[in-house]
């Protein structure tokens, strides 16, 4: 009876996980919103430095990449000597402000108190973003703040209904408006478009671009290992392909007797 019991509860824990993922994934594919494609390149080095600067400067106050370390980042972009070593100085100077180690965490300078005063949540670690929402979804976030008076800070978001992120790059992008066609009826604003409605300091293709660059960061902090990952796996697979054929050989060597 006890194992009986068992079993059972081990079925409704499981049927349940069940269907909170399909739950999950049923209010994900039902929304109106589109993503948008953005194309990155992980070998661009120019482009990923542009996208540690823009990350450090306009989201770092508030959001951390506790999982990723100055010095490695600085490796890993090439922001280094002709010899390799990691120029600390540049480093410090333009992109650390939280901390004079340069082997310390990529952590935000607010507290979790404050930011849950301000904000009433606490701001995610972004290291891991890309990943567990995909780049598009990043990509097309970071363009679909509109305004919106009924929210704290004045903007919502398209993708994120009442969002609680100020829009930081509103001076860069300028301000949208959300606009629908009147035959969705205002309970369904998600339906509508978004149009510039006051021009920002950058011109859309260079909003575009920048946008595309921080992408392109945080997809790079969300596996380092990325491009080193692919390298190895295509060694092991030649490595495969090579063994494979003399393992045939060796087979067909053994068995030409038997055949």
């Amino acid at each position: 009876m006890s194992l009986l019991r068992v079993l059972t509860k081990r079925k409704i824990l499981i049927i349940a996980l069940i269907s909170s993922l399909f739950s999950f994934n049923l209010s994900a594919e039902t929304t109106n919103v589109s993503l948008q494609h953005v194309k990155l390149d992980f070998n661009n080095k120019a482009s990923l430095q542009r996208g540690v600067k823009y990350f450090v400067n306009y989201c770092s106050g508030c959001h951390s990449m506790s999982y990723l370390r100055y010095n490695r980042m600085a490796k890993d972009l090439g922001i280094t000597d002709d010899d390799g070593v990691v120029l600390k100085d540049l480093v410090k100077a333009h992109l650390m402000f939280n901390t004079d180690k340069i082997s310390e965490h990529m952590d935000s300078s607010i507290s979790k108190t404050d930011a849950k005063t301000w904000f009433g949540v606490v701001p995610p670690d972004l290291t891991m973003s890309t990943r567990s929402r995909s780049p598009d979804w990043v990509y097309t976030y970071l363009k679909s703040f509109y305004n919106d008076p009924s929210r704290t800070w004045g903007v919502n978001n398209l993708l994120f209904k009442d969002v609680a992120m100020p829009h930081v790059l509103a001076n860069l992008q300028g301000e949208q408006e959300l606009s629908y066609s009147e035959s969705y009826g205002s309970a369904h604003k998600q339906a509508g478009e978004l149009k510039i409605v006051k021009e920002g300091l950058l011109t859309e293709k260079e909003y575009d671009q920048m946008v595309t660059d921080i992408v392109n960061f945080m997809n790079y902090a969300a596996e380092p290992m990325k491009d080193q990952r692919i390298h190895i796996g295509i060694g092991v697979l030649l490595f495969l392909g090579i063994l494979l054929v003399l393992v045939y050989m060796l087979k067909r060597e053994y068995w030409k007797d038997i055949h």
